[in-house]
C-alpha cells in the first residue's frame, strides 16, 4: 500500500507539472554557470538548480564560505529566485581560491585575583612569557613550539573592583598557517587551566608593604604579587590576509577581478563599474553613460549601452520590467490567462528594439452556426489579429473572420437567402423603374402644357 500510495504521489507531481507546462507558456530562462557547474532537475514546479564552485574554491556570502548556491524558478512567472535588480540575468557568485594568511591573532581578556593593583605593563609581559614557556606545562605548545609570541606593547590592565583584568595578544607567525586550530587550541587551554602568574614589581599605591634592599644604599621594591586566573575568558581571533587576499572569518580568499578590498574583505565592485586584475583596492567606473548589467563586472568590455526593459499590461517579461540590462538582452514576453501578443508575432525581442511586444485580450467565439465548418469550435480563443476560415455547407461559400478588436466576441454565422428574396429584389427593381419612368412622362406633360400657356399669352398681346 506504501509503494502505491508513493507511486500516486510521484505521478500525480510529475502529471502536474506536465499539466502546467502544457497550459503555461513561460519558460525558466537558461543559466550560465560560469566556470563553476549547474545541476537542475526541471521535472517538478518550481524548478531548482544547484551550482557549485570547481574543486578547493569558494565564494563569500552572509560573511561566511560556501561553494554552492541552490535557486529555484518557479514555472508559473518564470522567474530565478536569485534575480533581481541587481542581478537581471542571474549570475552566479565568482568563486576563488583560499591562501594561507600571513598571521593569526588571539587577543585574551582575562580576569585575575591576587591585588587590585595592576603592575607595570612590562613586568606583566615578562610574567606572562615566563609562565606560558614553562617546559614542565605542555599545555601551551604554541608557545613552546616558538611558532607563537607574546608582543611586548600589546599587554594591558585594569581595575575590576577587587580584582584585575590582564588583556594581550598572542600572535601565530609561523608553522602551519593553513588553520588557526593550534591558537584556538591555546585559547580553550587558557580558559581551561588555573593560570598563576608571579609578578615581580608593580606600581606603588599608597599604604601599601614595602621592602628594603640594601646594596650600597637604601633601594625601596614592592613585594613580588601571585596572581590567578579565575577561568573568565574574553577572546576573538583575528587574521590577517595580507594585500592580496580577504577575510572571511579566519580564511583568507583572493580577491579575484571583478573584486576589489574593502575593510579587508574582498567585495564586487558596483553595478556600472569593474575591475580587471587581482589584488584591486578600488573599481574603475564605466566610460561616459555607458554601464554594467550587474555588479562584479571584470573587464571593461562589461560596460556598454544599457537598456530599461519596457513596461507591460496583462503579462510579465522576463528579465522584469524596469530591470536595466544590456541593450542587447533578449526580453520575453509572458501573457496573462486570456491574453496574447499580437498573431505571428515573437514574443521575444531585443531590449533595443523600437517596440517590445504587448499583451492584448483574446476574442472568444461566442457562437457559431451549425453549417459553418472550420477548425475552431464555440468558446476557442483567438489572438489577436488572428483570422479563422472556414465553410457554410449550404451554399458550399468559403468564409473568414478576424479578431480586430481585442477581447471582442465573434460569431461565425452562415446566413440564409430566402428564395423569394431575388423576386422581392426584382419585383422592388421593376416598382423603381416604373415610378421612374412615370416620373418622366410627367415632367414632360409640364414642360409641353407650359409652352402652350407661353404660345397663348404671346397671341393674346
Amino acid at each position: 500500500a506504501w509503494q502505491i500510495l508513493r507511486f500516486y504521489k510521484v505521478y500525480t507531481m510529475d502529471l502536474a507539472v506536465v499539466l502546467l507546462r502544457l497550459f503555461s507558456a513561460t519558460v525558466c530562462p537558461a543559466l550560465d554557470s560560469g566556470l563553476g557547474t549547474l545541476l537542475c532537475n526541471d521535472t517538478i514546479n518550481p524548478v531548482f538548480c544547484v551550482f557549485s564552485c570547481p574543486a578547493q574554491q569558494y565564494f563569500r556570502e552572509d560573511g561566511a564560505l560556501k561553494n554552492n548556491q541552490t535557486v529555484t524558478c518557479d514555472i508559473g512567472t518564470a522567474q530565478w529566485s536569485h534575480v533581481s535588480a541587481h542581478n537581471p540575468l542571474g549570475s552566479f557568485p565568482v568563486c576563488s581560491e583560499l591562501v594561507d594568511p600571513e598571521s593569526y591573532t588571539l587577543r585574551t581578556s582575562q580576569v585575575y585575583t591576587g591585588s587590585n593593583t595592576c603592575p607595570e605593563n612590562a613586568a606583566l609581559s615578562t610574567a606572562l612569557t615566563t609562565t606560558l614557556t614553562d617546559k614542565t606545562d605542555t599545555a601551551y605548545n604554541c608557545l613552546d613550539t616558538a611558532v607563537c609570541s607574546i608582543p611586548a606593547p600589546n599587554v594591558s590592565c585594569s581595575v575590576n573592583g577587587t580584582s584585575i583584568i590582564i588583556s594581550f595578544l598572542v600572535q601565530l607567525t609561523a608553522g602551519d598557517l593553513s588553520s588557526s586550530s593550534l591558537l584556538l587550541s591555546f585559547r580553550d587551554q587558557l580558559g581551561k587551566n588555573i593560570l598563576v602568574l608571579s609578578v615581580g614589581s608593580a606600581r606603588r599605591r599608597r599604604g601599601e608593604e614595602w621592602t628594603r634592599h640594601h646594596s650600597g644604599g637604601a633601594r625601596r621594591t614592592r613585594a613580588a604579587v601571585s596572581l590567578s586566573s579565575s577561568g573568565e575568558l574574553k577572546s576573538e581571533v583575528v587574521v590577517d590576509c595580507g594585500a592580496a587576499s580577504g577575510t572571511v572569518g579566519t580564511s583568507c580568499i583572493v580577491c579575484v577581478a571583478g573584486q576589489y578590498k574593502e575593510a579587508g574583505e574582498c567585495t564586487e565592485c558596483p553595478v556600472n563599474s569593474y575591475s580587471s586584475s587581482v589584488q584591486s583596492t578600488e573599481c574603475k567606473p564605466c566610460s561616459g553613460d555607458l554601464g554594467t548589467v550587474a555588479s562584479g563586472s571584470d573587464s571593461e568590455s562589461d560596460c556598454t549601452v544599457m537598456c530599461e526593459v519596457a513596461p507591460l499590461t496583462g503579462g510579465l517579461r522576463s528579465p522584469a520590467v524596469g530591470y536595466r540590462v544590456w541593450a542587447s538582452t533578449s526580453i520575453s514576453t509572458y501573457c496573462n490567462t486570456n491574453h496574447s501578443v499580437e498573431y505571428s508575432t515573437s514574443n521575444t525581442a531585443l531590449c533595443r528594439s523600437p517596440t517590445q511586444p504587448s499583451c492584448h485580450k483574446m476574442c472568444t467565439i461566442a457562437s457559431m452556426d451549425e453549417g459553418a465548418v472550420g477548425n475552431t469550435t464555440a468558446g476557442s480563443l483567438l489572438s489577436y489579429k488572428e483570422q479563422i476560415f472556414y465553410t457554410c455547407t449550404e451554399d458550399e461559400t468559403n468564409r473568414n473572420l478576424t479578431c480586430s478588436e481585442a477581447g471582442a466576441e465573434l460569431h461565425v454565422t452562415c446566413t440564409k437567402e430566402s428564395p423569394h428574396s431575388y423576386t422581392i429584389v426584382l419585383i422592388g427593381a421593376g416598382v423603381g423603374v416604373l415610378l421612374v419612368g412615370v416620373g418622366l412622362v410627367v415632367i414632360k406633360i409640364l414642360k409641353a402644357k407650359s409652352k402652350v400657356a407661353a404660345n397663348l399669352f404671346e397671341r393674346e398681346l
